[in-house]
């Protein structure tokens, strides 16, 4: 194969193939480090498990109890709600960064073209 020929092969074949499988092997690692799918099964339990049972109780401690229960399932559901919010704003930036890469790279031979025409053509 010709080397310009080849050099293009290179530059928009092979090269985005490997782009794409580090940007797939990236958003796979941040979801596995915000874990979003056990976040979103795990979204309305108590926060740390911190849940205490109310079995052999007066009907008047019951109700405390359960309201310090509910919001310990309030305090997890906001504390897991705000963490899925940054995994996914994570997430996109991640998406954005590799579309603004992917395109700033493949365009870059044709820009330098370009360039180089419109220096010598005095423009």
């Amino acid at each position: 194969m010709p080397m310009p020929i080849a050099l293009f092969y290179w530059w928009y074949v092979l090269k985005p193939k490997e782009l794409l499988a580090i940007f797939e092997k990236l958003l796979k690692k941040e979801l596995s480090f915000f874990s979003m799918d056990l976040l979103l099964k795990t979204l309305f339990l108590p926060w740390k498990r911190d849940e205490i049972n109310t079995d052999n109780m007066s009907l008047q401690d019951k109700g405390r109890i359960l309201l310090m229960n509910l919001v310990s399932r309030l305090v997890g559901a906001v504390v897991r709600s705000g963490t899925i919010a940054v995994g996914i704003t994570a997430l996109i930036a991640t998406m954005l960064g590799a579309f603004v890469l992917m395109t700033v790279f493949l365009a870059l031979p044709i820009l330098s073209v370009v360039l180089i025409i419109s220096a010598f053509s005095g423009r």
